[in-house]
């Protein structure tokens, strides 16, 4: 689940939970930030111009890319996330010599953008305000068909099956 806009807070989607003020989001094309792949538009946030990030994951890091339109703040709420995975790392970041860890929400676990640092450099974080998985979508409408041509044409017990296992399989894309 990504952050949204309450007042002149950024707050988790999913619990309510405080995660940065807007008084903490960057500047429109802040000098320190680097993009790499991104697509940049400056947008105003509670009063405040910024800039707006936007991508898609690589098929080479998920098979079912999600798309993220993310802002970015020079810091959080004390104690509002926490950093997972692996350490950082340099590997598929989105911004020119930032190493990046995931970020979820303190209070309930949901990923809700990342971090990015570098050596000598202040911190800031990526926080997702959207996210959307157009490939989950296409691939649940063609499994659909396929499961009408099967009932239709075929064998109905698999293509049930196999439509129960490509559901359970979807699952996590479709609630996240």
């Amino acid at each position: 689940m990504p952050v949204e806009l309450r007042q002149s807070r950024l707050c988790c989607q999913s619990c309510g939970q405080e995660i940065a003020e807007a008084g903490q989001l960057l500047p429109a094309l802040d000098p320190e930030v680097r993009p790499v792949g991104l697509a940049v538009r400056e947008c105003e946030l509670a009063g405040k111009k910024t800039s707006r990030y936007s991508t898609c994951q690589s098929f080479l890091v998920n098979p079912l890319p999600i798309r993220f339109e993310l802002v970015l703040t020079r810091g959080v709420a004390d104690k509002s996330v926490t950093e997972v995975g692996p350490d950082a790392t340099t590997e598929h970041s989105w911004f020119e010599g930032r190493a990046h860890r995931v970020v979820v929400c303190a209070g309930c676990s949901c990923h809700i953008g990342w971090s990015y640092a570098a050596h000598g450099e202040a911190k800031f974080y990526g926080l997702a305000t959207s996210t959307s998985n157009v490939w989950a979508m296409v691939f649940l409408v063609i499994l659909l068909c396929f499961a009408a041509y099967q009932i239709r044409f075929g064998s109905a017990p698999l293509a049930i099956a196999s439509l129960c296992l490509a559901l359970v399989k979807l699952a996590p894309h479709f609630l996240y």
